[in-house]
């Protein structure tokens, strides 16, 4: 299914797609869990377009509240793009910008949204709600998994991509990212499973 401009489609990037689907899961899997063992903490997975600007920022972001409510190996966060060209840097202009939060993007590298990485992840959570339709109807097994930051805002507010327009719009594009994240963060926590602990920490 063709996702995005024209000529780009949502496909697995990953090295060993070429191999038994079980193999390139075990191998995913690995480089998801880090040292957690089998049976790993929830994994949440922001989604945008090119995974350079906005679910990097995202993916800093939950991250910073979960280390800084002690909580880090409660939850996993991760990100990735629909039409990501894998192993591209973030953008500098939101690295720039992440700074002033106390974020550092820049050994961020771009990686793209796969099957895989749907069938790990607890929650993913896309910018737009159109990005949201798209996925759930490329994968209608995930459909469940899949929502919108602004839906769990109760907003049904758009981050609206910045990427080739001025420094302005990175700075909307941040400030609109960080409020939405801010109001959608209990809903967020409360569709992970068995997380009585962390929903009473944050």
């Amino acid at each position: 299914m063709s996702l995005g401009p024209p000529g780009l489609t949502l496909l697995s990037d990953h090295p060993s797609c070429n191999r038994r689907a079980s193999d390139c899961s075990r191998q995913l899997h690995s480089s998801i869990h880090g040292g957690f063992p089998m049976d790993p903490p929830p994994l949440i997975v922001f989604v945008c377009y090119g995974n350079i600007c906005r679910s990097p920022l995202a993916e800093a972001l939950a991250r910073q509240k979960l280390e800084r409510a002690g909580l880090a190996g409660s939850i996993r966060v991760a990100s990735a793009g629909m039409i990501a060209w894998p192993g591209s840097p973030a953008s500098q202009e939101m690295i720039d910008l992440a700074v002033k939060w106390g974020l550092d993007l820049s050994n961020h590298r771009a990686r793209k949204l796969n099957a895989y990485l749907l069938d790990e992840a607890t929650l993913v959570v896309t910018m737009t709600g159109v990005q949201c339709m798209m996925l759930q109807a490329a994968y209608p097994e995930f459909a469940s998994r899949i929502v919108s930051l602004g839906e769990l805002a109760g907003s049904g507010e758009d981050v609206e991509d910045p990427y080739g327009r001025d420094l302005e719009a990175y700075r909307q594009c941040a400030a609109a990212l960080k409020r939405l994240l801010d109001m959608a963060w209990p809903a967020i926590v409360q569709r992970l499973p068995g997380q009585t602990t962390v929903k009473n920490s944050l």
